[in-house]
């Protein structure tokens, strides 16, 4: 099983958590953090997109992964129109 190659508790400082997952690096390049506030439905409709896309390819898509390809296709489009 998939599970039992992953070790469980590990953390980057060595200290065992017991049962929990360390939280997966999705960005490769260097971060910045933001706070970001948006309205509980917004919120509410991404979980539920998150929800999905995770059920459907088998693989954890949470709502910060929605934010920021859509940041990722936002930023695109200033580009292209900055272009023209």
């Amino acid at each position: 099983m998939l599970y039992d190659l992953i070790p469980l508790g590990d953390t980057p400082h060595g200290e065992d958590r017991g049962d929990t997952m360390a939280r997966p690096n999705k960005i490769g390049d260097k971060t910045k953090s933001y706070n970001l506030t948006v309205s509980v439905a917004d919120y509410n409709e991404l979980d539920k997109f998150a929800t999905r896309e995770s059920d459907r390819y088998a693989v954890q898509v949470s709502v910060a992964d929605l934010i920021r390809n859509a940041i990722k296709l936002y930023l695109e489009d200033l580009r292209i129109a900055n272009d023209e």
